[in-house]
């Protein structure tokens, strides 16, 4: 496995203690479509291996609710054990709302500001 990748839609890696981190690049807007490319490429990434994961959502300006359906469906809980999402913009703090709120995703999330309180909560999933 590739220690680092970088995608059309973000970069990910896994660090020494087997957290996923996925950064998404910088102003996106992501429909079903890039939910759904987004998925295969972290099962791609992994190797279809669950990781509890930390995924940088600061920087997106959108998500449709067909990519946060998918986002929350069973082909996302495949890939990932547990996800804190990082808001750290007032953008990204509404959109992990939404998420969190409308969406109930079929695995263990929650929001944070900081990446170090996200880490601390992901841990609890190795």
């Amino acid at each position: 496995m590739k220690e680092k990748v970088s995608t059309r839609l973000a970069e990910m890696w896994i660090d020494g203690e087997n957290l996923l981190h996925v950064t998404y690049h910088k102003k996106l807007e992501l429909s079903l479509d890039d939910a759904i490319e987004d998925i295969r490429d972290t099962g791609i990434f992994t190797e279809d291996y669950k990781r509890p994961s930390i995924v940088d959502i600061s920087k997106l300006n959108s998500v449709t609710i067909q990519a946060r359906r998918y986002f929350a469906s069973q082909n996302a809980a495949d890939v990932y054990k547990c996800v804190a999402l990082i808001t750290g913009s007032p953008v990204s703090s509404v959109i992990a709302n939404f998420f969190l709120s409308m969406s109930k995703p079929k695995m263990p999330v929650k929001s944070f500001k900081t990446k170090e309180d996200g880490i601390r909560w992901a841990r609890q999933y190795l």
